[in-house]
């Protein structure tokens, strides 16, 4: 047996196993993620496999990828040079079976929940959310009902106004035909300053509804019946209290941190009076009053007199700017003008029991006000 014959078959084994090792990879190839693009679709056109693309471009979750977004794909290898045949001289070619293409079903591409890339610190504002799912610091969940209608909606707030009466005066009159009621002729505003507190909901982008507690209180002023007698005198304060609601439309700016706003509103309001004792009890003034002695109760007519102010509708218009310096607070600065005209009349209260009527007439308590309400936006 000749002695080379080893040797030979020990190059030839050699020369088989370094043909079977893996050829070089090549240098990863960018590609950016078109609309409709899932992992599984990209690697069937570059002949390469979603797990490859996962671990050239360390990606966790394969349904985390956005439209724009460059990812790496795999090269496909570089071939080595076949290594030089030593037998036979001439190489003998082998048919090729063809290969059947393999197919790939293209999934519905997944919904894309990502957060936006260049969010301005240090706050910004996100419309309501409207989708089933959405996103937050422990990843994909289902919207629930304070995701949907009271996030970024709903706010909670005081309202701080100054407000001043449009019609204050009537001319005096001695037959008592053009005054608010009886000699009654001019009204004063108790409370010009004032503290509410309100609430508002965001229906949509561009309308808002808001409920707010509105109260006018005002004092009577009587000109004179006779010289030096009941001049400049009250017979107490006519108030007028309830909820206002109003119904608005809106407009968002600066990604809806900014938002002008005007529309109407409508309350219902009771009506009482808050009569002074020495009037109640009939007395011509309040000096006299006093010479009385102050009395609580009793009366030298042995009947009371009293006025009565109806419940009644009121309407306003109303406009402002609503402004979110932060993420959960809001400010807002509107101009809000009313008219409230609650009926009223003058009559008297009987010791015994019953009621006598004698005048009837009309508060007029129209007001325009400038209102500051902060919020807290939930």
């Amino acid at each position: 047996m000749n002695s080379k014959t080893p040797r030979l078959a020990a190059v030839l084994s050699l020369l088989a196993a370094f043909a079977a090792l893996p050829a070089e990879a090549g240098e990863a190839v960018p590609y950016v993620v078109r609309a409709g693009d899932t992992l599984t679709a990209i690697a069937a056109r570059n002949k390469t496999t979603v797990r490859a693309i996962l671990l050239e471009n360390d990606i966790a979750d394969p349904n985390r990828i956005r439209e724009g977004q460059t990812i790496y794909l795999p090269a496909p290898p570089k071939p080595v040079a076949p290594a030089k045949p030593v037998a036979p001289a001439t190489p003998v070619e082998q048919p090729v079976r063809p290969v059947a293409p393999t197919t790939y079903a293209e999934p519905a591409p997944a919904p894309n929940y990502a957060p936006p890339a260049n969010a301005p610190a240090p706050y910004r504002y996100v419309p309501p959310v409207r989708e089933p799912v959405v996103q937050d610091a422990q990843g994909l969940r289902e919207a629930s009902f304070y995701d949907l209608w009271i996030r970024d909606r709903l706010t909670l707030g005081l309202s701080f106004s100054y407000a001043k009466l449009t019609d204050a005066d009537r001319p005096e009159d001695d037959d008592r035909e053009k005054t608010f009621l009886g000699y009654v002729n001019h009204l004063s505003l108790r409370n010009k300053f004032g503290f509410s507190p309100t609430i508002s909901w965001l229906a949509c982008d561009y309308i808002r509804l808001g409920l707010t507690f509105h109260k006018t209180e005002v004092r009577t002023r009587n000109f004179r019946v006779a010289p030096e007698q009941n001049r400049r005198l009250s017979d107490g304060n006519a108030i007028s209290s309830g909820f206002l609601l109003s119904l608005e439309g809106t407009y968002p700016f600066l990604e809806g941190r900014l938002r002008p706003h005007a529309g109407i509103g409508i309350g219902w309001y009771r009506g009482s009076f808050d009569e002074d004792t020495w009037w109640r009890l009939g007395y011509s003034n309040p000096i006299r009053w006093e010479e009385a002695g102050e009395p609580s109760s009793g009366t030298p007519i042995h009947r009371y007199r009293s006025i009565h102010v109806d419940d009644t509708f009121g309407t306003s218009v109303l406009a402002g700017v609503a402004w979110r310096p932060f993420e959960h607070w809001e400010v807002d600065l509107s101009v809000r003008k009313t008219w409230l005209d609650p009926d009223c009349t003058f009559g008297y209260d009987f010791e015994g029991g019953g009621h006598e009527t004698q005048l009837k007439g009309d508060f007029s308590m129209d007001t325009l006000a400038a209102v500051l309400t902060v919020s807290w936006v939930f």
